[in-house]
């Protein structure tokens, strides 16, 4: 059941700390994947802080989207200093087909969000010899000029090298991966009036790259541009996945062992996935939000977040009142193991 439905990204925990009550969720014990330095955030007060960080992706595409928006001034800019700070959550669940499944979405990465759809658009949009591909090569060149000198003054080792490559890894970031990271482009749940069409989206998305060998995030985006619904079930970052992975077994017509019809999914997988203790990431995030860094109490946390998030599975499945699965609450029918 995909709407009102208690998803584990709904758990809070309230834990006293340092003598203050504070409500932890899921962001907070989460494992996520680590982020290259080339894409973390910069000081704005300091121009060449972006490569002492070496976070070259980050600072010239606020740079080239700010120097392309002097022309087209219909677009939107980012935010000076901007960069990703943090990755999503690692998850597998079948919300990720749509809008919806940004959810827990850094904001940082909603950011970019407000901006890349946009700026995809009109960047796939330029024919070779048109005045705008000029300007943006033009913007393009003064971007790698002002990192070839940034780079002589600090020192950095082959200036004209780095400069270069960051060019052609802004240019492939601007063009195919910036404009498919997150949600924006996916249908929402709203836009199917019924769970049959819920469940007719998600098959047409999981038969729709075997009917079409050269259906992929691509064509699912440029869909989605034109008004027309994209197929595509696939993580944040618009990877595929297995489908068992994040739907189960499908549920078969009665007395049918296989069928390419599905009438629901026997699951719907959202894991919580809580950190090891030791992660010397999730340890720093801790001592930041908190201040906690005693391995003893990081790992007591650990086990009753874990705690925590299986009593509160256990009452779904008992059917406790306050759940969706309580008394005169109506739910499809279904064998719950």
């Amino acid at each position: 059941h995909l709407y009102a439905f208690d998803s584990p990204d709904s758990i809070r925990m309230d834990k006293m700390i340092d003598g203050e009550m504070v409500t932890m969720t899921p962001d907070d014990f989460c494992e996520r994947p680590m982020l290259p330095n080339i894409l973390k955030p910069t000081d704005p007060t300091d121009p060449l802080s972006y490569v002492r960080r070496g976070a070259y992706q980050s600072y010239g595409y606020v740079e080239l989207v700010k120097c392309i928006q002097k022309t087209e001034t219909w677009l939107p800019t980012l935010p000076d200093g901007w960069g990703i700070d943090k990755a999503p959550c690692m998850r597998v669940s079948v919300i990720d087909c749509f809008q919806e499944g940004g959810i827990d979405y850094p904001d940082s990465m909603k950011v970019l969000e407000g901006v890349g759809k946009d700026f995809g658009v009109f960047m796939q949009s330029l024919p070779a010899n048109d005045r705008r591909a000029a300007m943006v090569d033009t913007c393009l060149d003064t971007i790698e000029t002002q990192m070839r000198n940034d780079m002589e003054i600090l020192a950095v080792p082959d200036p004209a090298l780095s400069a270069a490559k960051e060019r052609y890894f802004l240019q492939t970031f601007t063009w195919q991966i910036f404009i498919a990271f997150g949600y924006h482009w996916r249908p929402s749940i709203n836009d199917f009036p019924t769970e049959e069409d819920l469940v007719d989206h998600i098959q047409q998305s999981l038969e729709a790259p075997f009917k079409d060998p050269d259906y992929g995030i691509e064509k699912c985006i440029l869909q989605s541009l034109t008004g027309t619904i994209p197929r595509c079930c696939v993580l944040w970052a618009g990877s595929d996945v297995g489908q068992e992975l994040y739907l189960g077994k499908k549920l078969l017509p009665e007395g049918k062992d296989n069928s390419d019809k599905w009438l629901g999914f026997k699951s719907v997988r959202n894991p919580v996935v809580a950190q090891p203790h030791n992660n010397p990431l999730w340890v720093k995030e801790m001592k930041e939000k908190y201040g906690i860094d005693d391995p003893v109490e990081l790992e007591k946390l650990v086990l009753e977040w874990e705690n925590h998030t299986i009593n509160y599975l256990v009452g779904l499945h008992r059917g406790n009142n306050g759940t969706s699965f309580g008394k005169k609450k109506k739910v499809p029918t279904a064998t719950l193991r």
